[in-house]
């Protein structure tokens, strides 16, 4: 039940409240009237708070649907830990048998690799969509945030060893745009045989 409660709050409340604030932001800058864009700026900020609050409710929502110690408690207690720390709205959606499947070296890696891309999201960003599947073999994590692009990330801190610890589970980086002119990183491993 609170796994489909923490989904129904992103999948709806969050991403509605997401979209008002783009909406509130292209309003303030079509007004010529300082004191109506410091209105709507203020809005703005609030909407911002809230997605915040709701979003901390999905992790502990989801956070007690996991056991401890697994793959993807240990990962939402990252986004948690990440996002107090950076100021960052981060969510985290999860498919295929990860908890069963996912050795311990390549839990470490993935828990590594996270926490890097999430500080370079904060660099630029305010919020980051993640999501974690395996599919035959594969493990993908997905992350893209509402940053300006990749630009930022290209000679950031840890990027190297993003690439590396991918490369090191036959796996690949790639850095591009997301569909919201954010940047979009997918890390993908593959489990050993």
């Amino acid at each position: 039940d609170h796994d489909r409660i923490a989904g129904d709050l992103h999948d709806h409340v969050v991403q509605e409240l997401f979209a008002l604030g783009m909406g509130l932001q292209g309003l303030a800058g079509r007004t010529d009237r300082p004191e109506h864009t410091e209105r709507i700026r203020n809005y703005i900020d609030a909407i911002d708070r809230v997605i915040i609050k709701i979003r901390n409710t999905i992790f502990q929502l989801r956070a007690r649907d996991q056991r401890p110690g697994s793959l993807q408690g240990q990962l939402l207690e990252v986004l948690s830990e990440q996002s107090l720390r950076l100021g960052l709205t981060a969510s985290i959606r999860f498919a295929g048998p990860i908890d069963t499947s996912v050795d311990a070296a390549l839990a470490r890696d993935i828990l590594a690799v996270t926490r890097d891309a999430l500080t370079n999201c904060a660099r630029q960003a305010s919020a980051a969509d993640l999501s974690l599947g395996l599919d035959d073999g594969l493990i993908t994590l997905d992350i893209t945030d509402n940053g300006s692009g990749p630009g930022v990330h290209d000679g950031a801190n840890g990027l190297a060893s993003i690439r590396l610890r991918a490369e090191r589970h036959s796996g690949t980086l790639m850095l591009g745009s997301s569909d919201g002119g954010g940047t979009r990183l997918t890390w993908t491993a593959r489990l050993a045989r």
